[in-house]
């Protein structure tokens, strides 16, 4: 069947005539590496077959327990992007590639150099890894990749996203910690009020504030500021309802921390009726529930 469908791409003069149908039968015999080859015609024929090609090589990647096909295509893509410079789509897979092999470094690497050579520094493969390596808790190369974007300046359309994400790539790896030292909060600290004082006090920015408020309340001792912070995204027009009622619930929990049981009761009650059918509503009327158990 396969030297059939072979002679039948020689006759079309079609190097990518049947190549699902090929790809198949390799997957019965197992030669992943052939269905990779099939897999790099097709791409360098169609670029738009990118992103169907990941996924079809995620499965075979799943099936692959030593990692040996990853580092085995990982070097076969490698070769297609020395003999083929200019051909964006080799670059993209080869940077997909060297994320699936742990490779961050390499992978930010070659999403500069991508940036650079295919995409006039505008960052949008930059800001795309960037995330992808926040997702996977790849915290130090995704702040690395986001300090990348944010000094291209204000002008980029990526730039308010990856200030904030930036802050979050020291966020979430502190949150993890159960000690954190006072040089370790400080630095948190400056980095969330030079954010804030950059991009301003926005929709945009909501998350932001709050997470601001909460490292206030709980690691420095600063409940009142925290406070203010939460009635600043509370009193917004722009914000969801969603999100006001998150602060809400920061607020009542921070007087609770405090031991003002009066204001934490009354701020549980005005979420629990205003969203008295979604999960916020629940929430505060669970917390609500378990109040009497703090002063008792």
């Amino acid at each position: 069947a396969c030297k059939t469908y072979l002679k039948g791409r020689e006759l079309f003069k079609d190097k990518t005539k049947y190549t699902y149908e090929l790809s198949y039968i390799y997957q019965i015999e197992g030669k992943d590496e052939d269905i990779a080859k099939e897999y790099l015609v097709l791409l360098e024929s169609n670029p738009d077959y990118l992103s169907q090609i990941e996924v079809n090589l995620n499965n075979l990647f799943e099936r692959d327990k030593n990692d040996k096909l990853v580092l085995s295509i990982n070097n076969i893509v490698l070769e297609k992007v020395k003999e083929n410079p200019n051909n964006n789509s080799f670059n993209e897979l080869y940077l997909w590639l060297l994320m699936q092999k742990n490779d961050y470094q390499g992978a930010f690497n070659q999403a500069k150099a991508i940036d650079k050579r295919f995409n006039k520094g505008d960052g949008g493969v930059v800001f795309e890894f960037a995330e992808n390596s926040l997702n996977s808790k790849q915290y130090n190369i995704a702040e690395k990749a986001f300090s990348y974007i944010v000094e291209k300046g204000k002008d980029n359309m990526y730039y308010e996203k990856s200030r904030i994400d930036k802050v979050a790539c020291l966020y979430l790896p502190f949150m993890d910690k159960p000690n954190n030292d006072k040089q370790e909060i400080d630095k948190l600290k400056n980095e969330f009020s030079s954010s804030l004082k950059d991009l301003g006090e926005t929709q945009n920015t909501v998350e932001l504030m709050q997470n601001y408020a909460y490292l206030l309340a709980y690691h420095l001792n600063e409940a009142q500021e925290a406070v203010d912070i939460l009635d600043s995204t509370i009193n917004m027009r722009q914000v969801s309802m969603n999100d006001k009622a998150k602060s809400k619930l920061m607020r009542a929990d921070i007087f609770l921390f405090q031991g003002d049981v009066g204001q934490a009761s009354l701020t549980y009650s005005q979420v629990e009726n205003d969203r008295e059918n979604d999960v916020p509503g629940s929430q505060a009327k669970f917390r609500h529930a378990m109040l009497p158990y703090y002063p008792g």
